[in-house]
């Protein structure tokens, strides 16, 4: 997996269609790192949930959001990143995004943390 970030937003690099799936800038195709993921998730979101590793307690193993009344869930795996809703990583972040764009119309510390984030609400 790639190490890389976005360079606007300084997500980890995950492209949605040519561009950063949480800022829609120009990105090349490239794809996170499962665990920097969930990492970068629970920096930019305080409303998210984090479970670390019982034996590790440095490494994450679950983030949960709930968002436009949906839940999110990203769990680390043996196999790799296991998301709900199923989607692939950028598909699923841009979902979330959505979602959270809506809960940010009604919610300003939201739409503070969304905005200092350098996410692009939908």
């Amino acid at each position: 997996m790639s190490r890389r970030t976005c360079e606007v937003c300084a997500a980890p690099a995950l492209s949605l269609h040519g561009a950063c799936a949480f800022c829609r800038s120009p990105l090349p195709a490239s794809s996170a790192d499962p665990e920097r993921l969930l990492v970068y998730l629970t920096e930019k979101l305080p409303r998210g949930k984090a479970r670390r590793a019982v034996l590790n307690p440095n490494r994450l193993k679950r983030f949960s959001v709930v968002a436009a009344d949906q839940t999110f869930e990203a769990r680390l795996q043996k196999v790799g990143l296991r998301l709900t809703p199923e989607a692939d990583p950028a598909d699923w972040v841009d979902r979330l995004l959505h979602a959270l764009s809506r809960d940010a119309a009604r919610d300003t510390s939201l739409r503070t943390a969304l905005s200092k984030a350098g996410w692009a609400l939908r």
